[in-house]
């Protein structure tokens, strides 16, 4: 076997999955439907007000604020924004250089299960 060492140079297999959800039907529906949220960091599922609640911990009593005159859209866009929660959409598109993907499995009992996620590196 033939070893090659190359300094300074770090690689991974940019195909590699870099994040992957799996849930419910019901779960991703819910999702789907802008009742659930992503937590940015472990990746769990929360409500909305648990996503805002999430963010009054974090912000200034300016920004709580204004986030209470802003339209549901645009307080989700402000969730995004401050990583604190994102919706399934803003979630699959949070990194440019990343393609996502979502597919959907029936189980032999009828269950149906959800992957969601994002994989590669093509910057």
């Amino acid at each position: 076997m033939n070893i090659k060492i190359r300094s300074s140079v770090f690689e991974t297999n940019s195909s590699s999955v870099h994040s992957m959800i799996m849930c419910n039907d019901k779960e991703y529906n819910k999702l789907d439907n802008g009742e659930l949220f992503i937590h940015p960091w472990n990746e769990s599922l929360m409500t909305f007000d648990e996503a805002v609640r999430r963010y009054y911990k974090d912000c200034s009593a300016y920004d709580a604020e204004r986030f209470e005159q802003m339209s549901r859209e645009e307080q989700v866009e402000a969730l995004e924004e401050n990583d604190v929660a994102y919706s399934l959409e803003g979630w699959l598109n949070r990194h440019e250089y990343c393609k996502s993907f979502e597919q959907t499995y029936q189980t032999g009992s009828g269950e149906v299960i959800h992957a969601v996620g994002y994989y590669g590196n093509d910057y």
